[in-house]
């Protein structure tokens, strides 16, 4: 659920509100940003089919012989019929408010690639964009990619796991050497390996999720430029950054990273060039420096250093020993709100 929507400059002088006013009089103004903060909050994509007239008047408290769906549709805020009304242009004047829900699909990928890698890894492959809740909940508790757990998908997805084999042993017998006498060959120093206590293989550098550090940058920090393509440019640079360090192949400290970012006013376009950073820029050599460095943090002081902190205080604020989160401070890109996030 979106905390806001969009309303644009010159709206109170716009000749179909005027039109609005004139035949509702300033009620309806106030009754039509009702309706678009419910929608926002209900109906983020704008669609209010199933909606009656009737129905339309009760969640703003209407009272007046002529509907309130009649006046909107009037003076084209409105498109529809009665049970398939829809927002006009709400897509288009509010789209971070129409692509919420897809977002939210998008985030809970994300965190199941923290959770159930293999799941998620199946899911991309199939060309998911995203989960719906229910789906998050039954495969982030599914082990070793168990995902017969009965969940509403696309038909492409297998819904019935493979067929045990019948009879099935149990238990199942331990492997046993031929010659019982014959102790078995160890290397020196260490202990006779089991068939079922294999470790885990490394991490290697190729095993970087591209789309998983994208989909993170897009969670956490939604107001600056989206990716719309992952290039191979962009890939190389992750890349460099996931294998510079070992700490680094880790999803969770990219999470500290981009929210380490929040804090940073200079990088939302509070300069005096109104620049903004992008993706690139942060997974950039100098980018990710910058920012680690606390060179771009606000801490009294403006940009750079200053009386509330020094940089290496910044840094340790940012990434505590083995800490999973960071208390940060989330400043809109227009710099009238914050609040803390842990």
């Amino acid at each position: 659920m979106t905390g806001d929507y969009r309303i644009k400059i010159g709206f109170f002088r716009h000749h179909k509100t005027k039109r609005l006013k004139k035949k509702g009089g300033a009620d309806a103004i106030l009754a039509l940003l009702q309706i678009w903060e419910w929608a926002a909050e209900q109906r983020p994509d704008g669609d209010l089919r199933g909606l009656s007239a009737e129905d339309i008047d009760i969640v703003v408290d209407w009272d007046s012989s002529m509907p309130l769906a009649t006046l909107l549709s009037e003076a084209g805020f409105l498109d529809g019929d009665e049970g398939e009304y829809r927002l006009h242009d709400w897509a288009y004047h509010n789209p971070w408010v129409a692509e919420s829900t897809q977002r939210s699909d998008a985030a809970r990928l994300s965190r199941l690639a923290r959770e159930n890698p293999k799941a998620a890894k199946a899911l991309r492959d199939e060309g998911r964009l995203g989960i719906t809740e229910e789906e998050y909940h039954a495969l982030k508790l599914c082990p070793n990619n168990d995902r017969s757990t009965t969940v509403v998908r696309p038909s492409t997805v297998r819904s019935t796991p493979a067929p045990a084999p019948d009879p099935a042993p149990d238990p199942a017998p331990d492997p046993e050497p031929k010659d019982k006498g014959q102790k078995q060959k160890t290397s020196p120093g260490l202990s006779p390996a089991t068939p079922s206590a294999a470790p885990p293989p490394p991490i290697q550098p190729e095993d970087i999720s591209c789309q998983a550090i994208v989909d993170l940058y897009h969670e956490v920090l939604p107001e600056l430029p989206r990716v719309v393509m992952i290039t191979e440019a962009r890939r190389k640079a992750m890349r460099s950054r996931w294998t510079s360090k070992a700490e680094r192949r880790d999803l969770e400290w990219w999470r500290r990273y981009f929210l380490a970012v929040r804090p940073c006013r200079f990088l939302f376009g509070n300069n005096n060039r109104n620049w903004t950073a992008s993706f690139d820029f942060l997974i950039s050599q100098k980018g990710m420096a910058g920012v680690l460095e606390g060179k771009y943090a606000d801490r009294g002081g403006g940009r750079g250093g200053g009386p509330g902190g020094s940089a290496s205080e910044y840094v340790d604020s940012i990434f505590p020993d083995k800490g999973p989160t960071i208390d940060a401070e989330v400043i809109r890109h227009d710099g009238q709100r914050q609040e803390t996030v842990r």
